[in-house]
């Protein structure tokens, strides 16, 4: 996988497998993770380093979603 972008590597938060409370909280984490950027559309996400024009160095960051508070 190509990209233009490459993010990593970071702890990224998926939040895959819909959405839970409390104790069944699982935010889908991969540390390290990867995200890969094509044309501005996300192609990649991973724990495997992928091939990319420019590496957005992250260590030691987080790398999430962003999360919208509608109150």
């Amino acid at each position: 996988m190509d990209a233009d972008v490459a993010i990593g590597p970071a702890r990224v938060l998926t939040l895959q497998g819909g959405v839970r409370r409390g104790k069944n909280i699982d935010l889908g984490v991969m540390d390290p993770g990867w995200v890969g950027v094509r044309d501005g559309k996300i192609v990649y996400v991973g724990t495997e380093r992928i091939e990319a024009k420019r590496i957005i160095p992250a260590e030691g960051k987080v790398l999430m979603p962003g999360f919208i508070d509608p109150h």
